[in-house]
């Protein structure tokens, strides 16, 4: 039933306090009902509740540390396959270094390394 665009309003006593869509209502009618010994959550737009929240975001991070675990993983396992093919690992690592960086912080840093070099009578040809 409410599936459907439609809203919902929401009184206290004689009061109106607001008014939400009737999906966010109905998600959160559910999450009410499948919430653990039936403690209250949070409703959508409600300050939520300090005890389920710090529990909520404490496994929200231990489960995006396990992710981020998995993920570095699986950047080793690159990098160990590229070493195998012949690739120098370590300059792979600074060029997926400088490709996130900016190209105007990359050219000051390159104009600077230069520039200090010449000054210690160094001769640098930079690529980048």
């Amino acid at each position: 039933m409410l599936d459907t665009d439609c809203t919902v309003e929401l009184r206290s006593g004689t009061q109106t306090t607001g008014k939400i869509s009737g999906k966010v209502f109905k998600a959160a009618v559910d999450t009410l009902v499948k919430s653990k010994k039936g403690k209250a959550q949070a409703l959508p737009g409600e300050p939520p509740s300090p005890s389920n929240d710090l529990k909520a975001f404490i496994e929200r991070i231990e489960r995006l540390e396990e992710e981020k675990a998995a993920t570095a993983g699986d950047i080793s396992e690159v990098y160990a396959e590229a070493k195998a093919t012949g690739f120098n690992v370590k300059i792979m690592r600074k060029i997926v270094r400088l490709r996130a960086r900016d190209k105007t912080e990359i050219d000051e840093e390159a104009a600077l390394l230069k520039l200090y070099a010449e000054k210690i009578g160094m001769q640098l040809e930079l690529a980048f």
